[in-house]
């Protein structure tokens, strides 16, 4: 199962592979074949990236859409980034 939701998370924060594979703790050809369907990510890691994106897992993979507009999507996570600030 190719992870295109995966790419499009990773592309709308603006990091390279290279940086989501150091995020997520694997390496770069991992994370490749993440992207590409050649293998899964463990489920912990599925968590890791949703809470990360904040999103689902099942639209990391897939199974459901999104329905928040980039704008929200930025919002939003400028919002996380707030919060996470203080909670240090």
């Amino acid at each position: 199962m190719k992870l295109d939701n995966l790419r499009k998370l990773r592309k709308e924060k603006g990091l390279t592979q290279g940086e989501a594979s150091k995020i997520f703790e694997v390496s770069l050809p991992s994370y490749n074949a993440w992207e590409m369907g050649d293998f899964q990510p463990k489920i912990e890691t599925l968590i890791a990236m949703a809470n990360f994106f904040h999103t689902t897992i099942d639209y990391i993979v897939g199974r459901e859409t999104n329905d928040l507009t980039p704008e929200e999507k930025k919002i939003l996570n400028m919002a996380a980034d707030i919060i996470k600030e203080k909670m240090k």
